[in-house]
């Protein structure tokens, strides 16, 4: 239930030089260091260099590393690197390079330094794949061998559940931490005064060559770098979708496979959305509310094809919301508090509130989170729109109210039902629950809601922040959950707070704390 902010692709600048040029000022202060999948590169004589405000990487000792070929034509003065599926052919003095045929744009010319070819890493290693980082504290560029096709669907490299997180690294390696069955084998085990005592306070490994990860509630998902969709955890609603489930005997401790050719998945309360590389949607698991879309409210043990055009969906507690290709958002499920946002809510009923078939939102919409019972789309604009429950003004409206009976919204503070403006300039957003978090288009993170396990990052009182407040800067990713929010900073370090937040302790964390150096980036 987390969504990317785009790695813009001015950050670093490198560039590949197989001739001479120009005279260049060098900075030699500290050295540059490249690493792929966390092994240093080596270099014989000529290392890489920051050039005129520049970070040069020579080519040879990257791309052979790598495992590609590299030839020079003389005459040409035009390198080509080639490997399995691709061929890249630089010219010396061109501000293009080409990957398979197709032309991209380099910010200076090739040119060379020190008798070595120097190579703009970030934008020919992207154009076949690979991902780059940079880490301004230790002066490393970070390449992830882990090859990613190119896709409309973004990637989500972090996961903040119920009671565990996840986090991808660089070369793929999925880790976990918290407890209900991670998916390292393991389930919870407590003493004789009912108290936990197995739980993972630091990250564990749960499975390699991942690319996207959602968590649900008790269970949580994996998309692989072949397409793979893979599901572990509780199975009592069938949201494993491997058509075994509703009983406990069905929950499963290890990852299973499930399906082919995703390209996104989103782990729900008890249900998850998939959509596949041809824009299908499929969905299985609870469905009382009619969750899953399929215009029934039966439960789905396997996975059923439910619309065809989408390019992103978000599966909250008990709705689901899509994005179709031309932009349009789609709800379907329940309408308790307003979640669907059509102007309707059923004022807490659950018998008069669900809504098995889509319904269409609004348009132009580009990304959409939702958990719990509330919804945050972005529009092409930027700007952020809320609305659903707010009883702990997670809408981020200036407002809040909790319900003058438990689960009956007759307080009119407590939800909206239609679409409201809540902020503008912003890229990402992540909902959580009774809490919101978004990623503006400097990089500043900003949240609201309630803060009863610290998991907004600052201090608030009475636990309520019903306006957006800035948390920290440099964000590219962030993913809220139950108890927890995790962000991905620019240099790729992962940083947590509130509840469970992996640092080797159970103490709640109520200002961000660095958890790891380098986690994989969005796309």
């Amino acid at each position: 239930m987390r969504f990317t902010r785009k790695l813009l692709s001015v950050m670093i600048l490198f560039l590949l030089v197989f001739s001479f040029s120009a005279p260049s000022t060098i900075y030699a202060n500290d050295p540059i260091n490249v690493t792929i999948d966390g092994e240093r590169v080596a270099f014989s004589g000529q290392g890489p260099a920051i050039i005129d405000g520049r970070t040069l990487v020579p080519v040879r000792g990257v791309f052979e590393a790598l495992g590609f070929g590299v030839d020079w034509n003389e005459a040409a003065r035009t390198a080509t690197l080639t490997s399995d599926g691709h061929m890249v052919t630089l010219t010396i003095g061109s501000a293009n390079f080409t990957t398979n045929g197709a032309s991209y744009a380099l910010d200076v010319p090739a040119q060379i330094v020190g008798g070595r070819t120097m190579l703009p890493i970030r934008a020919v290693l992207e154009s076949v794949g690979f991902q780059v980082g940079w880490n301004e504290a230790s002066r490393t560029v970070i390449i992830s061998s882990i090859h990613i096709e190119a896709a409309d669907t973004a990637r989500e490299t972090i996961a903040a559940g119920f009671n565990s997180n996840y986090v991808i690294r660089p070369n793929g390696s999925l880790w976990a931490w918290g407890y209900d069955m991670l998916g390292d084998g393991t389930e919870n085990i407590f003493d004789e005064e009912n108290l936990l005592i197995n739980a993972r306070l630091s990250p564990v490994l749960i499975m390699d060559d991942v690319i996207h990860v959602s968590s649900g509630a008790t269970h949580a998902t994996a998309i692989r770098s072949d397409g793979s969709l893979w599901t572990w955890g509780s199975n009592v609603n069938g949201q494993l979708g491997n058509g075994a489930g509703g009983t406990q005997d069905s929950n499963s401790l290890t990852p299973i496979r499930i399906l082919s050719d995703v390209v996104a998945v989103s782990a729900g309360g008890h249900h998850n959305m998939a959509i596949r590389s041809d824009g299908s949607l499929w969905a299985w698991g609870r469905n009382e509310l009619g969750q899953v879309g399929d215009g029934t409210t039966e439960a789905r043990m396997a996975p059923v094809r439910i619309m065809d055009n989408v390019r992103a969906v978000s599966a909250g507690q008990e709705h689901t919301m899509a994005i179709r290709d031309d932009g349009s958002l789609w709800a379907w499920g329940s309408s308790r508090f307003g979640n669907l946002g059509n102007g309707l809510s059923s004022d807490g009923h659950m018998a008069s509130a669900a809504n098995p078939n889509p319904i269409r939102i609004m348009d132009n919409v580009t990304a959409v989170s939702t958990s719990g019972d509330h919804t945050m789309a972005i529009r092409g604009d930027g700007s952020l729109w809320a609305w659903g429950i707010n009883w702990h003004g997670q809408l981020g409206i200036g407002i809040f109210g909790a319900p003058t009976t438990y689960g009956m919204p007759s307080n009119p503070d407590s939800y909206r039902s239609s679409p409201v403006r809540v902020l503008d300039n912003v890229v990402a957003v992540s909902a959580g629950r009774g809490i919101t978090m978004a990623i503006r288009s400097d990089g500043s993170l900003w949240g609201w809601g309630q803060n009863r396990t610290e998991a907004l990052g600052i201090a608030t009182a009475n636990h309520v922040q019903a306006t957006p407040i800035r948390i920290i800067d440099e964000v590219q990713s962030v993913s809220v959950g139950f108890q927890t929010t995790l962000v991905i900073r620019s240099d790729g370090s992962l940083w947590a707070w509130g509840s469970i937040v992996g640092d080797g302790t159970s103490e709640v964390r109520p200002r961000p704390v660095r958890i790891m150096d380098s986690a994989m980036l969005p796309n």
